[in-house]
């Protein structure tokens, strides 16, 4: 179960952010500004601010993230083969995640390679 929500919660995080940010700015979606503040500058930095603090969390988030699929690449044949149908849409939102570092886009990978490539059927032309 921990396992899958580390793993959901990096892959939605891009998504969570998204709606982090339209809530902070949602106060001012009538066309007002923030007080003391006349431009859309002001918008701008903060949402640029969310995104690097963003960044951060995701880059310490990454090493717990390769654990983890680290430890579902260990598991026994039959316990992976049961538990794959439920983590391989989380496995595939990852593939697509701009903020993966390079060493979750290995792990991610090296199970892939090791793991899920061998139950495909081989194709034969």
């Amino acid at each position: 179960q921990l396992a899958y929500v580390v793993l959901e919660r990096f892959s939605l995080g891009a998504d969570s952010n998204n709606q982090q940010q339209q809530q902070q700015q949602q106060p001012y979606s009538n066309g007002g500004t923030p007080r003391g503040s006349s431009s859309k500058a002001a918008l701008s930095s903060n949402s640029v601010a969310v995104i690097a603090a963003a960044s951060v969390e995701y880059a310490s988030f990454a090493p717990l993230v390769v654990s983890t699929l680290k430890a579902l690449s260990a598991l026994d044949h039959s316990t992976f083969q049961q538990q794959l149908g439920r983590f391989f849409p989380v496995l595939t939102k990852l593939m697509v995640c701009d903020y993966a570092t390079a060493d979750v886009q290995r792990a991610l990978s090296e199970l892939f390679l090791a793991r899920v490539g061998p139950m495909l059927p081989a194709v034969h032309q």
